[in-house]
């Protein structure tokens, strides 16, 4: 008898980086009525997980993951079925990069999970491991994340393949690396235009467009990109490595362009309020003096002369 494992993931909790899985066992060969295939398991099975798949003295049948009945199947028409629940937790390696990639947040969108769990099966019979040949995720596709499923076989003291080391490794699908590079690109088109603004405006000089408050602009840049990138898929923990490479130095451009507009405005606007005076700025005078002025300026008749 040889026995395989069709699982289906029920959920994938990112925050805890724990994934639950539910198998249901089925036995395959011609002998079983499934030729070309596997069916339903018929026959009573007793099977462990992790470290008490190991059997070590022996097998404990209180510590069974799952105490399968073949008796109970008739049930499964009432809405009862037997399966292997599994919740395996993938314990974050601080972006430790390995032989096939990284698994941490902090390198989203490229960041992956690989989780691992050792699965044996015993007959209660005759209390001998009875070979698990393969397993395999029959809902691969989730809505951000896609599922793929390897295995091994671990020998017994008999050097027959009775074990099996599944792993299931999550990445992020193609649609959401695209959506987060679109993001990127989106809030480094805005920040080059605030930046050719700044050089045109304050290197160049040139004007605005009337009723365009540039100052007023560049500050609500500040605020509107950290809004945008929070909308990228996943909600990724701030400081990953996509903000490295546009939100923060995006951030940092515009508070320079910000200060730039705002230091120039203030040193233009007195030149514009009072002009230049003799070469050189001064304050508005005071009407006696505006005044004196004009009296020296009035010329006087010759009657205003004699007097």
């Amino acid at each position: 008898m040889k026995l395989f494992l069709y699982g289906g993931i029920r959920m994938w909790d990112m925050d805890s980086k724990i994934l639950s899985i539910r198998w249901m066992p089925h036995q395959c060969g011609p002998s079983y009525g499934a030729p070309k295939g596997c069916a339903g398991l018929q026959t009573d099975m007793l099977f462990f997980t992790d470290g008490d798949a190991l059997g070590i003295p022996s097998f404990n049948e209180s510590n069974a993951a799952l105490d399968f009945k073949a008796d109970w199947q008739g049930f499964l028409h009432y809405g009862f079925e037997q399966s292997l629940n599994m919740d395996a937790l993938e314990a974050t390696r601080s972006g430790q990069i390995n032989l096939f990639g990284s698994e941490s947040d902090d390198l989203y969108p490229f960041d992956w999970y690989r989780i691992q769990s050792l699965v044996a099966a015993v007959s209660p019979a005759t209390n001998q491991t009875v070979p698990v040949v393969g397993a395999s995720i029959f809902n691969p596709d989730q809505s951000q994340w896609k599922a793929y499923t390897e295995y091994r076989y671990l020998d017994d003291l008999n050097g027959q393949a009775t074990k099996l080391t599944v792993f299931i490794t999550m990445k992020r699908r193609v649609i959401v690396k695209i959506a987060a590079f679109l993001i990127l690109i989106f809030n480094w088109l805005v920040t080059a235009s605030l930046l050719y603004m700044t050089v045109v405006n304050v290197i160049g000089r040139r004007e605005p467009p009337v009723g365009v408050d540039i100052v007023a602009l560049t500050f609500s840049g500040l605020f509107a990109l950290p809004s945008v990138r929070s909308v990228m898929p996943g909600n990724p923990p701030f400081g990953c490595l996509i903000d490295f490479l546009g939100i923060l130095p995006n951030l940092m451009i515009i508070a320079g362009c910000a200060t730039s507009f705002l230091i120039s405005r203030l040193h233009r606007e007195p030149r514009v309020l009072y002009p230049p005076h003799g070469g050189t700025h001064s304050s508005p005078k005071s009407f006696s003096n505006n005044d004196l002025e004009l009296e020296q300026d009035i010329p006087r008749s010759e009657d205003a002369r004699i007097w």
